[in-house]
């Protein structure tokens, strides 16, 4: 019977056993690798080295083991931490899209509207239509979210449910933050956020102070691109393509010699870029939209370290 943990490597005119383990799906985000290969070295026989394979088997499913048992489950914490970042994340989007509308003529600001309905009527869509397939990949999305953040996915829990079915339902508010900010009824962040916590019913910003919205430097660097790309001739069709429909052309360029992990980093990278800021098209992507995604991601950095160091001081109690 072959051992598919055990594999033979050619070495000069020498041949040596190597252990192999593949490493866990739930468990390659936070090793960061597919698999462990580690050489047997030389005078083994080959009985000896599948004993020796089996040996190391077993202990590194000990460490999976362990590993899996030190990652935290899902607390209310962690899902008011993870909502709150994802509702400033639909704000940034909502001024994103905003700010790319031409709101120097009423037609400008009617096809900016038209856009938003058309994007609310496509995800509704999705909802009455293939509830089951959005919500795959929705749990997709936040299970890298809870991976990053070394929190336990039991897609199964009543939590992880909740914490699915209140992103998809911001997926459906944002879109009516957007049309308040085309229409400038006078909506303010803030009342966004009062919306939330009436909606959600988890106080995700009892306590906090009125501050000035985070997003002002933002908008006046967008606003200036936006009113130095007025300028400028139309998009072209090509330009006009959105950012989905040129991923697949965007991989093939890269040639047959693309490895598979770094082919899924540009998927992963461009697929979140699309999930943040929606399926824009390729000639509105600009530096501000990069710098925003950054931000996110500093924001989502700032929280796993925030948890990390709670659970030190915990720990040390």
């Amino acid at each position: 019977m072959k051992q598919t943990h055990l594999v033979l490597k050619q070495n000069g005119s020498s041949v040596i056993f190597h252990f192999r383990s593949r490493v866990p799906k739930d468990l390659i985000s936070r090793l960061g690798r597919r698999q462990f290969l580690i050489s047997l070295g030389n005078g083994l026989t080959y009985r000896q080295s599948i004993r020796f394979s089996f040996v190391l088997y077993n202990l590194v499913q000990e460490i999976y083991s362990s590993i899996r048992s030190g990652m935290r489950k899902l607390s209310i914490d962690d899902i008011k931490e993870i909502l709150k970042v994802e509702v400033r994340k639909s704000i940034l989007y909502s001024h994103q899209v905003n700010e790319q509308t031409n709101k120097h003529t009423d037609n400008g600001i009617i096809d900016g509207l038209h856009h938003v309905s058309d994007l609310e009527k496509k995800i509704q869509s999705r909802v009455d239509n293939d509830l089951k397939g959005y919500r795959e990949e929705v749990e997709d999305n936040l299970e890298g979210i809870l991976k990053s953040l070394d929190i336990k996915v039991e897609k199964g829990s009543v939590d992880f449910r909740k914490l699915r079915n209140r992103f998809i339902d911001l997926y459906l508010i944002r879109t009516s933050w957007m049309k308040d900010l085309l229409k400038d009824n006078g909506r303010t962040e803030e009342d966004w956020k009062r919306e939330i916590d009436d909606r959600f019913r988890l106080n995700l910003y009892e306590g906090e102070t009125k501050k000035e919205p985070e997003t002002n430097l933002i908008q006046q660097s967008q606003k200036s691109d936006q009113e130095t790309k007025s300028k400028t001739q139309e998009l072209s069709n090509l330009e006009m393509t959105p950012i989905s429909n040129v991923i697949d052309d965007y991989i093939k360029q890269k040639g047959d010699n693309i490895r598979e992990r770094t082919e899924k980093e540009i998927r992963v990278n461009l697929n979140l870029l699309v999930d943040d800021f929606g399926d824009i098209s390729i000639g509105s992507l600009t530096r501000e939209i990069v710098l925003v995604q950054r931000e996110l991601e500093f924001s989502c950095l700032g929280y796993q370290i925030t948890l990390t160091q709670n659970m030190e001081n915990s720990n040390s109690r």
